[in-house]
């Protein structure tokens, strides 16, 4: 699959700022993925950048340059004031302006997810790469009463630049944003690892679980009942708990383990018999979640809020356990739900994991879109 002409690609996140959390985890498989094929990586990041994400992409021959100033988690994105909200867009182009002026064009360039309308529009007035990928996502700042006007008001805008190719990861996307945007978007695999084709589940003598979300239930006043729940059943429990939150707490519990968001999510994966996830459904009601995704790849059940866009995915893969997230009688029952039907429960989630790594991952988006983008287009350039 390599390509000798497309060497040269522009990772683009202007939300990549820690080394942790889905940014960095997506920026990296993408760029592993397409070293492999011999391109040259740039990845271009937020200004506001800990030295850490530098320090651990270089050390894979990556190059990683700070140059975005407005990040698509600004809390200027759902104001009312335009004049703010078009200073931002001028700012993002300056900023693309400015780096091309000193690195030049690529052969193609890829927009990681999440974003705003502000890259999304600003991409519009600039051209980093003779390709440009722009991977969608249903953010809530898509659907503000100023970025609806700036569609509308750009419209011819979107439909002549022919070198920008829409794509989702999801398959609602499509579906809600042309309602509002005129262009095509397509849906391309999803940037998992397809973990079930490269590792051999471990068989526990006990239950192993991993919690997530847990600030969540630390705000919700349920975390300590939950861990009571999951050691009187004795089940062994690892936490993600990136920010250190709890781990001094039950620094000396033999049956609990912690683990942050940047180490191999593959690890607790292998180790884990099912998962405990708990979020405001609110926050996932049109966004991907990237640990549910990853959880039906490699075939880990894993108990969710329902009414969202994580566990419409999962009843489309058939292996939903999901709860009301503000009622939690309704987790403990699901908790021992999972135990007594377990085995059951495995085969299913076993069975999704095989559907979907069929059709999604990393691997697939990458030789998708050399298939039916790249190819195609260096031939004809």
């Amino acid at each position: 699959m390599m390509i000798q002409k497309l060497s040269r690609v522009y990772i683009l996140d202007p939300g990549l700022q820690i080394k942790s959390g889905s940014n960095y985890d997506i920026v990296k498989k993408i760029s592993v993925f397409l070293k492999k094929e011999g391109c040259e990586i740039f990845i271009l990041i937020s200004k506001k950048y800990e030295y850490d994400v530098i320090k651990s992409l270089s050390q894979k021959r990556i190059e990683v340059i700070p140059i975005f100033s407005v990040s698509p988690f600004n809390s200027f994105l759902f104001c009312e004031d335009i004049n703010k909200y078009f200073s931002m867009i001028k700012q993002t182009i300056s900023d693309l302006k400015k780096f091309e002026e000193t690195f030049g064009k690529a052969d193609f360039s890829i927009w990681s997810v999440p974003m705003s309308p502000i890259q999304l529009i600003a991409n519009l007035f600039v051209k980093v790469s003779n390709i440009n990928i722009y991977n969608l996502e249903l953010t809530p700042q898509n659907f503000s009463n100023i970025a609806i006007k700036c569609y509308k008001k750009l419209k011819k805008n979107f439909l002549s630049r022919q070198d920008i190719f829409y794509l989702s990861r999801d398959d609602f996307t499509e579906k809600v944003l042309k309602n509002f945007l005129s262009i095509n978007i397509e849906r391309y695999p999803q940037l998992t690892d397809s973990y079930s084709n490269k590792y051999k589940r471990k068989v526990n003598k006990n239950f192993i679980v991993g919690i997530f979300g847990v600030k969540a239930m630390i705000d919700e006043g349920i975390f300590d009942d939950i861990v009571k729940k999951l050691l009187s059943l004795n089940i062994k429990i690892i936490i993600q708990d990136p920010k250190c939150i709890i781990k001094n707490k039950f620094h000396e519990q033999k049956n609990i383990s912690f683990f942050k968001y940047e180490d191999k999510i593959s690890r607790v994966f292998q180790q884990i018999d099912f998962g405990v996830y708990y979020f405001n459904s609110m926050r996932y009601k049109l966004l991907v979640s990237g640990i549910v995704n990853e959880a039906i790849s490699f075939g880990i059940p894993i108990i969710i809020p329902n009414n969202n866009l994580a566990s419409e995915t999962q009843k489309i893969y058939n292996c939903e356990i999901s709860y009301d997230w503000q009622k939690p009688d309704e987790l403990f029952k699901k908790i021992d739900y999972l135990v007594k039907e377990f085995e059951v429960i495995k085969k299913i989630s076993i069975y999704a994991s095989k559907v979907w790594n069929s059709k999604e991952g990393t691997e697939k988006y990458i030789k998708k879109l050399f298939k039916e983008k790249l190819i195609d287009f260096g031939k004809n350039h």
